[in-house]
Order: structure tokens, then sequence, then C-alpha cells
């Protein structure tokens, strides 16, 4: 359960070159699903033993009973109770000889029994009295197909068995027919639980593997063989138990291995916590959190003056407090340590989810010059750093310019943001101006070391996308404006036709130009025409714009020669809309970048903004239209800062949209987004509303125009400014 979130402290050791080049050649390895078929199931292309017919019969049962030992029933057990606030369904786990659970009812309910072997004790016996007491049940048998106790008897009982694949073995069972079977009768979707093929394409994740595994050789090496995870969560209680199997079976060989043991939090501060900071040092350990929005609040009526600091806070808040509290405890002790925070319970945090496609966010404090050095860098003096100077990816030939832009302003506000969030306060100027003496200070005094995190190569989509969003709005929204009063309302004056068509090429043009500007390889830009890449929304979106333009000119030669190509609207239409709300896809594409990943909000936004644009357009060039169609741009306005609400005030699902929405809001692009709001939507919307006279109308379409290049400007350039790690 890996996330992007993670902190390595006093992990200290010097790399071994040559295994880290043997576990790389093995993961690289082409024949790796050969070699080793069990990485088959952690796949989607993975068939399951089971087709849907068997999940659509089963859908109505309310109750479950899984029945199996050790792996074979530990990760699925993990799986219920980390989702169980989503799951309707009830699922009983016969998990050991325990005779308290055998309750009867008249409910029919599924039992599902797992054994690899067929032959497993504890299941058998678990089984037989479940069918004395409950003989109506259905019953589903999960084993390997040969003869077994199990297989005879679901032959002499006529119940369905499907195969538990012999490559697979019972521990890592889970993501196969053991696990995903029950995980969708639960409502959850086996396909999202499955990224293997993603991860080990993902060279930042299998380096920051490698250096996990080697890191714990290291410790073993060491005689630092207790693996302790402090756990608080307690939904993860069950996660941790199928960790404790996976760990001590795996690895408990030849006389080696590793102790894992489970410490739940915070009620063993008060318990063991004596043990783990001044007994043997022997141990190396595991915070680990889950992020909870609905956490229960605390009654400030009931605190006194002694408790204050409690006021206003909910449990998973003072949680987190007490684990940040005892991590800079286990810090100043220089104990190891790493620490996990999930910000989501979904089906893709149960196997990682690669959103950030980077390595995870590492602090090593008193580390190796191997470990904190991880690009080789020439660099030899001591001296904070988190940019690269070598360019890769986009705007490569201009890395030296943009980093030396994040080194200033871009880093600064970075580091203000985390001082900030912690003080929960607003970032302002003084805010980053204290940072930058801070560093300079630490720099003078000799106390900073070199440390790296993800690389942070500045803000790459500057100025020319966010322009070119604009313009391509403006172009998009007059010919579906156009459109709209053709199809509806009548034709329209030749003139205004020709001269809102000949805008809308104009600033598809602009479009364009500013596109392949912002290319890394403007020369190239052919190539994403005649070389396209289709799962690519750049090479979607030029094709879109492409025909989009094409449309637009043939409409404008229809309506100069009168050849009545009206059904030009139609299509027309539908492209304008395309070409206003691709760049929603586009930029989700990205995604390190989670304020981007809500495209359909994002497609949404960009459409209205495209109407407001291209209803602007019309008033422009035809003063007859402007009771329509300043109607029409009051709405949108209305819609527009509805939209614009919900971003800034409703609860986001990931930490890093709440520290980008505390930046456009409160931090350094505070400035141009609430110009863009109050200038650019509240004072037209006020304007139209009271004074809908021509002038007023044109004026307030200006700064219409002006407010969504503002927040475009800020929406885009913001999530850059975010840390990748």
């Amino acid at each position: 359960m890996f996330t992007k979130n993670i902190n390595f402290s006093n992990f200290k050791f010097k790399s071994n070159l040559s295994k880290k080049k043997n576990l790389l050649k093995k993961i690289n390895n082409k024949n790796i699903f050969i070699e080793f078929p069990l990485l088959k199931s952690l796949t989607k292309e993975y068939q399951m033993g089971y087709d849907r017919s068997l999940i659509k019969s089963l859908k109505n049962y309310k109750k479950i009973n899984l029945i199996g030992m050790g792996g074979s029933i530990l990760g699925t057990q993990a799986i219920y109770d980390f989702f169980k606030h989503r799951i309707k369904k009830n699922f009983n786990f016969f998990d050991n000889l325990q005779a308290k659970k055998f309750v009867s009812s008249n409910e029919k309910k599924i039992n599902i029994l797992v054994s690899k072997s067929g032959n497993t004790l504890e299941t058998i016996s678990n089984f037989n009295i479940l069918k004395q007491k409950e003989k109506k049940n259905k019953n589903i048998f999960i084993t390997e197909k040969k003869i077994s106790f199990l297989t005879t008897l679901a032959k002499k009982l006529k119940i369905e068995v499907i195969e538990h694949k012999n490559f697979i073995g019972g521990r890592y069972s889970v993501l196969s027919e053991v696990g995903m079977l029950p995980a969708e009768l639960m409502g959850l979707n086996e396909k999202k639980f499955k990224n293997f093929n993603q991860l080990i394409k993902n060279k930042n994740f299998v380096n920051s593997l490698i250096e996990n595994v080697l890191a714990i050789n290291h410790f073993v090496f060491n005689k630092k063989t207790n693996s302790i995870i402090l756990n608080y969560d307690e939904k993860s209680d069950s996660f941790f138990r199928w960790y404790q199997q996976l760990t001590a079976e795996s690895l408990g060989k030849k006389g080696k291995g590793i102790l894992p043991l489970i410490s739940t939090m915070p009620k063993d501060n008060h318990s063991l916590l004596q043990l783990y900071l001044d007994g043997p040092k022997n141990n190396f350990f595991t915070f680990f959190s889950v992020s909870e929005k609905n956490s229960p609040k605390i009654n400030n009526s009931n605190l006194n003056s002694n408790f204050s600091h409690l006021k206003n806070k909910n449990l998973y808040k003072i949680l987190v407090s007490q684990k940040k509290a005892t991590e800079n405890v286990f810090n100043k002790k220089k104990i190891p340590f790493r620490s996990f925070n999930v910000h989501n319970r979904n089906e893709e945090t149960m196997t990682r989810k690669p959103e950030k496609q980077t390595i995870p966010n590492l602090y090593y404090i008193n580390g190796s010059n191997e470990m904190l050095d991880p690009t080789a860098t020439e660099r030899t003096s001591d001296y904070l750093w988190s940019e690269q100077s070598k360019g890769v990816g986009h705007f490569a030939k201009y890395a030296e310019e943009r980093v030396a832009e994040s080194n200033t302003e871009n880093l600064l506000v970075q580091l203000a943001m985390e001082n900030s969030s912690k003080l929960n306060k607003p970032i302002d100027r003084r805010a980053i101006d204290d940072v930058a003496k801070e560093i300079n200070n630490e720099i003078d005094n000799k106390e900073v070391k070199r440390t790296y995190d993800t690389p942070s190569k500045g803000v790459l989509w500057g100025w020319e996308v966010s322009t070119y969003v604009w313009t391509k709005a403006i172009a998009t929204g007059t010919f579906l404006m156009l459109s709209f009063y053709s199809l509806f309302f009548g034709s329209i004056d030749n003139s205004i036709e020709i001269n809102g068509m000949l805008i809308s090429l104009i600033f598809m043009a602009i479009t364009g130009g500013l596109l392949v500007m912002d290319l890394d390889r403007p020369d190239r830009f052919l190539y994403v025409l005649l070389r396209p890449q289709w799962k690519s929304w750049l090479v979607r979106g030029a094709y879109i714009i492409t025909a989009f333009g094409g449309i637009v000119s043939l409409k404008l030669i229809d309506t100069m020669f009168e050849l009545g190509m009206g059904f030009l609207w139609y299509v027309g239409a539908i492209f304008s809309i395309l070409g206003a709300i691709y760049t929603a896809f586009l930029f989700a594409q990205a995604r390190a970048r989670d304020l981007w990943q809500s495209k359909w909000t994002s497609a949404f936004h960009m459409l209205i903004h495209a109407i407001m644009a291209g209803t602007i357009v019309i008033i422009f060039i035809d003063k007859s239209s402007l009771n329509m169609f300043s109607d029409i741009l009051m709405w949108c306005i209305i819609i527009n800062l509805i939209i614009i609400t919900k971003e800034i005030f409703f609860p986001h699902h990931t930490t890093d949209i709440d520290q980008t929405i505390t930046l456009m809001t409160k931090g350094y692009y505070a400035r141009y987004f609430w110009t863009g709001i109050i200038i650019g939507n509240l004072i037209p919307f006020l304007m139209l509303l009271i004074f809908p006279d021509t002038i007023i109308c044109l004026i307030a379409g200006s700064l219409v125009m002006l407010g969504i290049l503002l927040t475009e400007l800020v929406r885009i350039r913001t999530p850059q400014m975010i840390p990748l790690s």
C-alpha cells in the first residue's frame, strides 16, 4: 500500500550498486511473466476463473460467509475492513476455530470456501458445522482442480468449484479469484485493484522500491530484525495481519527472517512506547495513517482553558498530531522509520495507484552521500536544493531558465505553504520572505545538508498555455453562439455571420500558433498530425481544432456564396464544444496534478467560459441581440461562480488539491484569482443587472474576458507549484 506521501527517516546505509543493478535487471526482465506467472494475477489482463453471470446471480445475497485460513482469507478481510463504510452487504469471516461464530439464521447466505490444497483441516471443519446449521446456503469452493477432500465433496454435493491456479501462492492470491470474487460481491471494481503493468513501467517507482528493499536488507544485516507497524487506522488492522503473514512466511526461512509486529496507536503510546524509544535497538518502524473526512468532532462547550487547543478539532486531526509528535521524537532519537499516509480509501490505494508518476516524497536525515545524491550531481558545496539542472521532458531546452525561476520564487512559495499549513495561517509576501531569510541563515551557519525531493521543473506550462485556452474559448464560443442563434432563432444578417466566423478563425489561428510555441520542438508539430499517438489528448485536440477550423472556413464560404450548407451549423456546434473542452482531458493526463483530475468538471467549466466569450463577441458585433445575449451572459456568470465556489469551499479528496486551492485563494496568486472573480465576474454581473444599456454591456463584456484570462492563468499555473512528491 504505497502512497505519494512516504517519508523515510534515519534509513542510513551505503548503497550496493551491484545489488541495485541485480534487482533492476530482474524487474525489467522481458520474460518476467513467464518466469513468475504469479504476476499475471496482478494485471488487468488476467482472466478470472468465473464469468460475469455468476456475479449477477449472486448480487441479491445480502450476507456472505468467507471460510479460509491464512492467505486464503486475510487479504479479503483486509479489503472488507478497509472499505467497510462503502459496503452494504454483511460479510462474516471464519478464519479460526471459534464456536461462538456459528449462529444460525433463516436468511439465505453464500458460503465461499477457500483452500488452495483442498485439505485444510480448520477450513473443512468450519464448513462442516456451517453446512449442518444452515443447509439452504449457496456454496462455492475455490480450490485447486486436483483430487482433494474439497473437490471430492463438491462432486458429491454438486457444489460449484472455481479454480485456484496452482502457480498462485495462498498469501499472494488476493488479486486472483480468491479475493476478487468477494470484492465484486462487495460492490468494488475488480479491475481498479490492478496496476502492476503501470508500476513496473514507472522507473521512479521501481527505483524507490529498490531503495526501500536495500534499506531493509541493510537493517537485517545489522541485526534490526523487528519490523514494527505503528498503525493509526483501526480499519487497517486486517491489512496488517495480512502483512504479517506475507512477511513471516516469505522471509522466515533458513534461520533468517523479519519479525512483523503490529502496534495499535495511539493506544500503545501508553504501554509500549517506552520500550520502542529506550529499549533494544533491533527495530525499524513504519507509521501508517489514513485520512478521515468525517471524523467525529470535539464538543467545544465541554472544554476548559487547559484544553482549548482541542477546539474545532476532530478525532482525525488529533490522531495526526499525535502521529507527527511521535515521529519527531523518533527522529530526535535517530530511530529508523517510514511514514505512510493514505489520502483516499479506493481500490487503487490498495495496490498503490501511481498517481504522481514519481517516486514518493523522500526525506533522509543524516543519510549517506549515495542516498542524498541520487542524480550523481557534481555539485559539492552544502546547500539546499529541490530542482534539477538537466532538462527533461517539457521545455527541456529552457531547463536552466526554468530552474533559475524555480530556485527563487517557486521553491520559496512551496516552502512557505508548508510552514503556513503547519501554523494554520494564510500565505502572504511576508511568509515567503521569512522562508528566504531562514534558508540564508541556515546556509550562513552551515546547518543545511544536501537533500533531495522529486525534481521540480518549475512552471512548465506558462503563459502560452493559459493564453491559448483563452483564445480557444473565444474561437469556439463565437461559432457556438452563432450556431445557437441560427438553429433556434433563425438566420442572422450575413455580415454579422461573416464577422463572427472571421473572429473565430483569427482566434483559432492564434490558438494554433500558441500551441506550436508551447511544444518542446515546434519544428516537429506536423508529427502530431502525421505520426499520431491516439492515446494522447494533445493529438486528439490537434485534430479537433484542425477539423473545427476547416468547418468554420467551409461555413464562411457557404455564407459568402449562399451555397445552402446549413448542416454545417450542426457539425460546427459539435466541434465547437469538443474544441472548448478537450484541454480538460489533456490536463487530466498530467497525473501528477490532482486539481486537473476532475476532468468533467473542468470540461464543463471550460465550456461555460467558451459560451461567455462567444456571447461577448456576439454582443460586440450585433447590438440588436444585446438583450438576449446579455441575459445568457448573466446566467453563465452565475454558473461560473457556482463552479468556482464549489471548487474553493467544498471538501477535496487529496491534500494536493487543498494546497492548490490555498495557493489560489490565499497565496502568491491570490491577487490574480480574486481580481478575476471580482472584476471579471461580480462587477460585470451587477453592471448587467442594474445598467443593461449598450455601453455598459460592452464594458462588462470586456471585464468578463479579462476575468476568464486571469482565472485560467491561475488554474493552470498554481497546480504546477505543488511539489511532485
